[in-house]
């Protein structure tokens, strides 16, 4: 395990600190910042505009302030549409470089087959391990799990793939052993993963929680109130759109940072990435799961479907 670990904390290493991926990734996590304060100058643009409520910070007194008096009609709806038109274009440009920083991630940090999955083999060993291949699909799972153990001591690659393969085919055979024959294949597995296999599997499971991010941000702004919504989820609320904040600027516990990124690439914010605002404490807008019959797919932004409701 601790072999596994060290092996981990390198592929991270090379992932989030790669010379080309590295600032791939700050560019995607800036890109939520860069969101949030373009909410905010929308925000302040079409106040200025229309006027409203604003609550004191401090006393949360309410005071109502009027409208700008030298706009007519005509000019205020073309001062709104253009800060609209500003804030959707700063979203939709956010939103479609961090996609194209996450696409070169994944380029460069391809993911490698895990083991037993294909049988990449050296064509000079492939008589010799097609033997041993039939030897074990015609044996017993006790056979099976010697040759395993022996591709272990002697560290033979070759031989834990043929290994691995013939295990997995013969899960159903074997089914009684079910559970030894999957914790031996994990066991190979580790053994002989290396940084730049475990690179392809951070980065891919990575760029997957992003995309999950993105497109949950992407949706929420698609809301009639989706400014107040991305301005809402604030520091005081770090689980949201996780994968996309800035890593911890030191001390990261590696085994923990692993988890977090698998649970949110597994599980995105909610079943269609909407996320809604709820005021019901006043002073304390808050972000929760929003309801859709959607679920999550591709990034999109605004820019493909045509202007939001922002």
């Amino acid at each position: 395990m601790a072999n596994l670990r060290a092996k981990q904390g390198e592929a991270v290493n090379r992932v989030e600190n790669g010379v080309q991926s590295g600032p791939a990734l700050q560019r995607v996590r800036a890109a939520l910042p860069a969101i949030q304060a373009a909410a905010h100058r929308f925000k302040q643009r079409t106040f200025a505009v229309t006027g409203g409520v604003r609550i004191d910070p401090m006393t949360r007194v309410e005071r109502r302030v009027g409208g700008n008096p030298n706009l007519s009609p005509e000019g205020q709806a073309a001062e709104l549409t253009a800060a609209r038109d500003e804030f959707q274009a700063t979203v939709n440009g956010a939103l479609q470089g961090a996609n194209d920083d996450l696409n070169t991630v994944a380029t460069i940090h391809e993911v490698v087959p895990p083991l037993g999955t294909q049988l990449l083999i050296p064509p000079n060993r492939a008589a010799e391990l097609a033997a041993i291949g039939e030897l074990l699909r015609e044996g017993k799972f006790e056979q099976w799990a010697n040759v395993a153990q022996r591709a272990l001591t002697t560290d033979d690659r070759a031989l834990a793939e043929v290994v691995s393969y013939t295990g997995r085919s013969m899960a159903d055979t074997w089914h009684k052993d079910r559970a030894a024959l999957d914790a031996t294949r994990t066991a190979l597995d580790e053994h002989f993963s290396t940084p730049s296999t475990l690179a392809g599997t951070y980065a891919a499971t990575l760029v997957r929680a992003m995309q999950e991010a993105l497109q949950s941000i992407a949706d929420t702004l698609e809301r009639p109130d989706g400014a107040d919504q991305v301005l809402a989820a604030n520091p005081t609320n770090p689980r949201l759109w996780w994968a996309v904040r800035p890593l911890p600027p030191s001390d990261l516990d590696l085994a923990q940072h692993w988890a977090n990124v698998e649970l949110a690439a597994r599980a995105p914010a909610s079943a269609s990435g909407v996320m809604v605002l709820d005021a019901s404490i006043p002073g304390q807008p808050r972000l929760v799961p929003g309801r859709s019959s959607e679920a999550p797919g591709p990034v999109h932004t605004a820019a493909d479907s045509g202007p939001s409701q922002v």
